[in-house]
Parts: C-alpha cells; sequence; structure tokens
C-alpha cells in the first residue's frame, strides 16, 4: 500500500515485497511511494543491488545471501534438491568446494572439477582430486605447502619456517627453488660453487652457508663463502673450482695469499721467511737461518755466525 498525500487520517501500509519505502514530491507536496528493488533481491532497503536485506529462494534463484555486502550473489554450485520426503528444500545444495558443478552434493558427485583439481577416474569417476605442486608426489591439498609422502627427487620433505602447517618438499642441499619451473623433475638449480646452500639464486652473493670441507668460511656480510685464511681460489674464467686450495702449495712459505689480475700474489709470508721475495728465502739473507728438512726458517746453532744446516754445530 502506497500514500497519496501527506494528511495524518492517511495510515500507509508496508511496500510489498520487492520493493522499499521512499518519498517524492508532487506539486510541492511530499508523497510516500514504494519503489522497486534490484531484481537480484528478494527485500532491500534501496535500489542498488548493494541493499538486498534478504534473496529469492536459493532453490529457485541459484543466489545466496552475503550478509557483508548486503547482496545476492550467483552461486554456481547451488542446485535444487529434496529432503528425505522427496520435496524440494527451500534452500539449494550445493557442490563440494572440490567440484565446479555437480550432480548431486558430495565429492565423490562431480561432473566438473575447480581449478587445481581434476577428475580422478579409477574407482572414483566423479570424485575430484588435487593436481599436486610439482615438488610434490602426493598431496592433501593443492600448492607447495601441502605435500604428502615421498617428494620428487632432488628434493626431501621438510617443515619451512618452523611451521607445523607448512609441509614442502625443500630443495635438496646445495640446490634451490627454480620459480620458474623450468628445470624437471625437481626444479631445483643448484647453487654457485662456492655455496654449501643457498637463497634465490646462482650467484655467488646468494650463499646461506659455507662448507668447510671446501676450506671456505664464515659467511661474510655479503652472504659469500671467501676462502679461509691461508687458502686461495684458483677458478678462472672457464674453470670453477670449489675447494680453495693453499697459499703455500702453490707458492712456499706463503701463509696468505690472492689474486690479482690473474696472478697469485703473496700478502704474508711464514715466520723467518721474507716478502721481498715472495717468502722463497729465509731470513735475513745471511746463512744465519737456514731450511731444516721439513722446509722451516730455523736459526743456526746459538754458538754459530752461520751454518750449513739447521742446528748444526759446524
Amino acid at each position: 500500500m502506497i500514500s497519496t498525500g501527506t494528511s495524518p487520517n492517511i495510515t500507509c501500509g508496508p511496500c510489498e515485497e520487492g520493493y522499499y519505502p521512499t518519498e517524492e514530491v508532487v506539486d510541492g507536496i511530499t508523497k510516500a511511494k514504494c519503489s522497486k528493488c534490484d531484481p537480484s533481491c528478494k527485500t532491500c532497503s534501496g535500489p542498488l543491488a548493494n541493499n538486498c536485506l534478504s534473496c529469492h529462494p536459493e532453490a529457485t534463484s541459484n543466489r545466496v545471501y552475503d550478509k557483508d555486502k548486503k547482496t545476492c550473489d550467483p552461486c554456481a554450485k547451488c542446485f535444487a534438491c529434496k529432503d528425505d520426503k522427496g520435496k524440494n528444500k527451500a534452500t539449494a545444495c550445493k557442490c563440494d568446494e572440490s567440484c565446479k558443478t555437480c550432480k548431486d552434493a558430495g565429492k565423490e558427485n562431480c561432473t566438473d572439477c575447480e581449478d587445481d583439481y581434476k577428475l580422478s577416474g579409477g574407482k572414483n569417476p566423479s570424485t575430484c582430486e588435487p593436481v599436486c605442486h610439482k615438488s610434490c608426489k602426493e598431496c592433501t591439498e593443492p600448492g607447495e605447502n601441502a605435500c604428502k609422502g615421498p617428494c620428487v627427487a632432488g628434493r626431501h620433505k621438510g617443515v619451512e619456517s618452523g611451521s607445523e602447517k607448512i609441509h614442502k618438499c625443500l630443495c635438496d642441499e646445495g640446490t634451490f627453488h627454480d620459480v620458474e619451473m623450468k628445470t624437471p623433475p625437481a626444479h631445483c638449480k643448484k647453487c654457485h660453487h662456492t655455496c654449501k646452500t643457498c637463497k634465490g639464486g646462482d650467484k655467488e652473493v646468494n650463499c646461506k652457508s659455507c662448507d668447510a670441507s671446501l676450506e671456505r668460511g664464515p659467511l661474510d656480510s655479503n652472504d659469500m663463502c671467501p676462502c679461509k685464511n691461508g687458502f686461495y681460489d684458483e677458478s678462472t674464467a672457464t674453470k670453477k673450482v670449489a675447494k680453495c686450495k693453499k697459499c703455500s702449495d702453490t707458492m712456499k712459505g706463503c701463509k696468505r695469499c690472492k689474486m690479482e689480475n690473474n696472478k697469485l700474489v703473496c700478502i704474508l709470508c711464514e715466520d723467518g721467511r721474507s716478502i721481498t721475495d715472495s717468502c722463497a728465502a729465509c731470513l735475513p739473507y745471511t746463512s744465519d737461518v737456514v731450511e731444516d728438512k721439513t722446509g722451516n726458517c730455523v736459526a743456526c746453532h746459538e754458538t754459530c755466525l752461520a751454518c750449513k744446516k739447521a742446528n748444526d754445530k759446524t
């Protein structure tokens, strides 16, 4: 019922279903009227699709009410269904979350699957099972955080970041996850040859830890694994060598060294040797310091000014 004027003697009833109360001014007189709701609404507070107060029956409209947005949204997964007595329910039934469409409720009645799911075939041809992440052999749901059972070769099961809810198949030591997933089967790339483990790249500045057995480390502030003191990296542009080589193996008497312009340069000698002579000679260039049988520079016997052999009185 709607008003035809503003007289206090006229009482207006509520608007009919599908309409909402409003006003209009006609010839300077304000009159009450009922305006039509958006077609998606059963009842409403205004003309817009987000002014719904209720929706038409789900079983016939295939729409569900979103109380936060105040909208009646299409429900692609809704379908008319019957109760135990064979009568149509007022509320629509919904397909399982894994189904895009279905013939009845339950995960075993899918006719098409949501993205990242596939029809299983076999004993349960109408069941949608998750498409596992490429790092998993088995999973509980799509995505890399839901791996179950064994991993593909080149990966191992692990819990990342201390979370018991995130179960990933992590790349094996010495490799890192290939975000482009172009390196099957594990989709892991090798770390830089100087790193033991790495993060996010194959450059020498992507190291997470160093391998002491390669005479490298500790990890520096640039996330690199330098050679330990007394060792050097003999890699070249065409030859990559992971293990560092001892300076004294190449330069006798050299305690610390470095590569400079593709040339090995000694920067610190062992005790008793001269840096001026690249550590080859004993100090002080006289015969009062000589090499012993092991190649170390040692002083002559205290009674000698010069000698031929270490600790020799002659």
